[in-house]
């Protein structure tokens, strides 16, 4: 069989002495299961109430009825995921259920140990809900971080030393994502994604024997695939790994006229499909329980939007960029350019892996995933962002030699270093969960010093390509890239661009965000050059268009829009106010002294995905108009799953 495809079968290798360097991960194990235990995880939130609702209604209901433990929760989770009746009479639950599967070891686990000590006299409430279960999950989702982790630093050593895959394992636990979701809400499904994904990819790695992968080991491959797809749905996009595989081996076989190899191969794979759909199939049942139908996707049609990939943003903007949080991930990308010098095929499917991931994450409805921290969706990946790593360090390590000590600790303590900066940033709200982030406001920096001319550093070079487009500073990148008109949460429909008390029939005033937020405001982050500072007129505060003025206006769906604008002219010489949209011309109206409110339509042709460039321009010389604010508002309705 070619040798860039297969890698000896490590099954079958000689037992080897134990290695030490797990006692490091499993200190970090020990860590972060005290900070969990003796701090603040007896409580639940957020995405994982969905995920602990199965199994605590299977535990102690028998069912998957969730009105009573949807009951249990506060009104921001029924504002936040709206669970409504399905035609089975069900609260619809759009999560998987993995995540319950899972920890349910743990949470059986903590029952009779609350039983036992009620038993002998404690006071514990035995409901499914109170702290010991909690606490429960919370430490098996560290268990199958720490488990993962292990799985990582395992692989790593196929291909590099200890030392350098001890590094590259430790970094990309402590210095992306996977740090927050392991310790501070390991109730979210990242731990158990990231442990059922790196499983896959071990066995499938592990599997790549000579001559050929056999039946058992194409069963056992399609349950570890079944066990990641149960967790999240999108890690079934890393079985592109084996199905590269098997394609590269038909051509072959064929080519040399192999049939009983050709006909293994095919049963092979055969048996891998079936078994993931058995281990899958708990959640199939599931859905026919709670939807009525054994495939559905809950979030709706519109959950996934195909034509529109957010790809640059997803990968680079302040708003949860994979790069931008967890720029370690920098060094991982050089690394795997060198990783094909070392394991071609591997290296091959896992970029082939990365740019599928990329892109199913890019036209998500929500791409930023939500209220979270950093690019959280990634969780499937982390595997090769350490072997990437790995490979880097080794170079280091060849390259410096004596300095290669220090080069290496300086790597792991800054990514690490940053990374806790972020989180703590982000603990104490000065860094908002969903919006856009100003990083210059975050890292102390000015607007007219070098950031002006650089920007963000890990938003590179996407913020290079927004500079040179549009003509702007690069640091404009971090509040354009991400927010849109058309997001309910950033920045909303409208923009007031001034202080002062509103007239009648102005829009709502926007509540700034809390203080401290390195969040920037739609009229910092929207207004281009030709505007006035503010100022007040007529009692309303407003800014002054004295020749012309642009407005970009980021989309994320290309829609009809209707463009509402309170406006006045101060001046007693009439003038039109021209309005033109991505350089065409699409109004032009003319202001009295007074306030007036006009409405210009945009059509779906006037527009473009991603930013949009607004230009106001004055038909006469010496002339001003004022403008209170700007509203844009859907011609049609855009479902969304939330």
């Amino acid at each position: 069989m070619a040798k860039p495809l297969t890698r000896q079968n490590m099954l079958l290798s000689p037992r080897k002495p134990f290695d030490g360097n797990y006692l490091v991960l499993a200190a970090i194990l020990v860590l972060f299961g005290s900070i969990i235990a003796f701090t603040h995880h007896y409580s639940l939130a957020s995405d994982g109430s969905n995920y602990f609702s199965y199994l605590r209604s299977v535990v102690f209901d028998r069912d998957l009825d969730f009105h009573n433990e949807f009951s249990h929760f506060n009104k921001a989770f029924w504002a936040t995921y709206k669970p409504k009746a399905t035609v089975t009479g069900h609260l619809t639950n759009v999560f998987s259920v993995g995540p319950a599967i899972l920890w349910s070891p743990f949470y059986l686990a903590a029952h009779l140990l609350v039983l036992a000590a009620n038993f002998l006299g404690a006071h514990f409430i035995a409901d499914g809900f109170s702290g010991p279960y909690i606490l429960a999950i919370n430490l098996g989702s560290l268990f199958y971080g720490f488990a993962g982790m292990c799985l990582v630093y395992r692989m790593c050593k196929r291909y590099y030393d200890r030392t350098v895959s001890l590094i590259a394992t430790a970094t990309v636990w402590l210095a992306t994502f996977m740090l927050y979701y392991t310790l501070f809400e390991p109730y979210m499904s990242h731990a158990t994604s990231f442990f059922t994904a790196t499983l896959f990819v071990y066995c499938w790695d592990t599997t790549r024997s000579v001559p050929i992968r056999t039946t058992g080991q194409w069963m056992l491959l399609g349950l570890a695939a079944g066990l990641m797809m149960l967790v999240r749905w999108q890690n079934g996009l890393l079985m592109i790994l084996p199905a590269i595989e098997s394609i590269v081996l038909y051509l072959l076989l064929i080519r040399s006229k192999s049939w009983p190899k050709v006909a293994t191969l095919l049963t092979g794979n055969l048996m891998f499909l079936l078994f993931t759909l058995v281990a899958f199939f708990p959640q199939m049942a599931a859905w026919k329980i709670i939807y009525g139908s054994f495939l559905t996707i809950p979030q709706g049609t519109s959950f996934l939007r195909w034509d529109s990939p957010f790809m640059l943003e997803l990968l680079f903007s302040s708003r949860h960029g994979l790069y931008a949080w967890s720029p370690v991930v920098y060094l991982s990308t050089l690394g795997w350019l060198a990783f094909f010098k070392r394991e071609k095929f591997l290296a091959f499917s896992g970029l082939v892996a990365f740019l599928l991931m990329t892109y199913v994450n890019s036209i998500v409805s929500d791409w930023w995933a939500g209220w979270g921290f950093g690019m959280r969706r990634y969780d499937g990946l982390v595997v090769f962002f350490a072997l990437g790593l790995a490979a880097f360090l080794h170079i280091i390590k060849k390259r410096l030699l004596k300095s290669a000590v220090i080069a290496i600790t300086c790597i792991f303590m800054f990514f690490t270093g940053y990374n806790l900066f972020l989180v703590n940033r982000y603990l104490e709200h000065k860094l908002h969960p969903g919006a856009p982030v100003a990083f210059n406001r975050l890292l102390g920096l000015s607007d007219t010093g070098i950031y002006k001319y650089m920007g963000y550093p890990f938003s590179f070079p996407a913020n290079m390509f927004f500079s040179l487009k549009y003509g702007l500073s690069p640091a404009r990148y971090d509040s354009l890239a991400g927010g849109y008109i058309d997001d309910p949460y950033f920045y909303g429909n409208t923009i007031l661009l001034g202080q002062g008390e509103g007239a009648p029939g102005s829009p709502p005033v926007q509540l700034p965000p809390p203080p401290g937020q390195a969040r920037p405001s739609p009229a910092d982050a929207l207004l281009g050059q030709g505007w006035s500072k503010p100022v007040s007129y007529l009692g309303s505060g407003c800014r002054i268009i004295a020749s012309a003025a642009t407005v970009y206006v980021p989309v994320r769906t290309v829609t009809g829009f209707e463009l509402e604008l309170r406006c006045a002219n101060p001046k007693t010489r009439p003038v039109d106010l021209i309005i033109d949209m991505n350089g065409h011309r699409v109004a032009s109206v003319r202001p009295k002294a007074e306030w007036q409110i006009f409405k210009v339509k945009l059509s779906k042709d006037d527009l473009k995905l991603g930013i949009n460039i607004l230009d106001f321009r004055l038909s006469g010389s010496n002339a001003e108009v004022n403008v209170e604010y700007l509203k844009f508002d859907r011609l049609e309705f855009i479902p969304d799953w939330k």
